[in-house]
């Protein structure tokens, strides 16, 4: 499993991978060697910037050629100690209701909950998590 997220393009998965892998949580024998070639200086100019920045910030990957040194403005993010990936943060879990069927007193058939109430619910729920979270959030 580990190896499709490392071959796939989602490079937020492959970022929270890293971070699975460094804990022990992934083996250590799958690969990763194959993401070297994707930490380019221009991979700090496209959606890939947060992969590249914190996968070398954090010494998951460690390129031969550092982007970041060719990069003055990522250069001074790193210099500051700037991340945007907090390995340690804690977000609250929750679980997506399933359609229940109630009874309705008056008629006594059932009735299935709307979908609505319950995608409104988790919209609820997901922004109160962001305002809570602040700028430890992705």
């Amino acid at each position: 499993m580990a190896e499709r997220i490392f071959a796939s393009n989602d490079y937020v998965s492959m970022l929270i991978a890293m971070d699975l892998k460094s804990r022990g949580l992934i083996n250590t024998t799958v690969s990763t060697d194959e993401l070297l070639t994707e930490l380019t200086e221009e991979s700090l100019m496209n959606e890939n910037w947060l992969f590249t920045y914190e996968s070398i910030k954090k010494g998951w990957l460690t390129p031969t050629d550092n982007p970041i040194d060719e990069n003055k403005y990522f250069e001074i993010l790193l210099a500051n100690g700037i991340y945007f990936y907090k390995e340690d943060a804690k977000v609250k879990t929750f679980t997506v209701k399933k359609p229940t069927e109630k009874i309705n007193e008056t008629t006594k058939k059932p009735e299935t909950e709307e979908a609505t109430t319950i995608v409104s619910e988790v919209v609820v729920e997901v922004v109160r998590i962001k305002k809570n979270c602040g700028q430890h959030c992705i």
